[in-house]
């Protein structure tokens, strides 16, 4: 068994709306050489007041993961999908609902880890807000070996970010370069957990302050063949003693 890892990411898409009140939406382009049982997320970030992430904003075969700040003037979602090897450097539209008296600034960018297979998004983390330079993750509790904690953050402000600084239970590292643009940055870290445990504490640091939401979360190990292991014959040691 092996653990997930970060295997590369997308090109973000942006977009800044001309109406202050309405359905917002950006592309991200997949990147290539994404293998079946892959696991493809991606995260949408916007200012103004997203009013809803519903069935009809989730992108075409994705399941809707963590969302934080829906109703309020700075919000994140995620999206997550078990490839099928078809998607090397397809174009995805994110979108949502925007209120508010001033016109969204939206950014999308994808991100493709090791196949980990059917069900290896594991719901153990939460999401975590503020204004500053100094955004954190909530803890990630993962309950079986060889787990992959993922940190995502988006921020408004067009800044640099660093890795996380003193944090406990694990080492929060920076999976790829920051992607900025006008006012709005995403970024995503990654924790290895080799075994059950919990990652918490620590800050990592924006080069500019700003309003800034974070989603934590886990993956889990990869299993030979993708999917579960198959369940275990109760009787199969005893096998030996049935009657031929």
């Amino acid at each position: 068994m092996t653990m997930p890892a970060f295997v590369s990411k997308g090109t973000a898409g942006t977009s800044i709306g001309d109406v202050c009140s309405g359905e917002y939406s950006v592309d991200t382009t997949l990147p290539g050489s994404i293998n079946s049982g892959d696991v493809i997320v991606i995260l949408f970030g916007g200012n103004g007041i997203l009013s809803t992430i519903d069935s009809a904003d989730t992108p075409s075969g994705y399941t809707a993961g963590l969302s934080t700040g829906i109703g309020t003037t700075v919000a994140a979602a995620m999206f997550y999908k078990v490839a099928n090897g078809t998607e090397d450097s397809t174009t995805v539209t994110v979108s949502g609902f925007f209120g508010g008296s001033t016109a969204a600034r939206v950014i999308a960018q994808s991100y493709v880890f090791s196949g980990s297979g059917t069900g290896g998004y594991h719901a153990v983390g939460g999401t975590n807000s503020g204004s500053s330079t100094t955004p954190s993750f909530a803890s990630v509790t993962t309950t079986e070996a060889n787990e992959l904690a993922v940190g995502l953050m988006f921020a408004i402000v067009n800044t640099t970010v660093g890795d996380v600084t003193g944090e406990t239970g694990g080492n929060w590292t920076e999976a790829a370069a920051e992607d900025t643009s006008s006012t709005r940055v995403v970024q995503c870290q990654t924790a290895q957990m080799a075994s059950a445990g919990t990652i918490s504490g620590g800050t990592m640091t924006l080069g500019t302050g700003g309003p800034w939401k974070t989603l934590s979360f886990a993956l889990k190990e990869i299993v030979a063949g993708g999917g579960a292991p198959p369940p275990r014959d109760p009787l199969r040691p005893f096998q030996h003693l049935l009657i031929r």
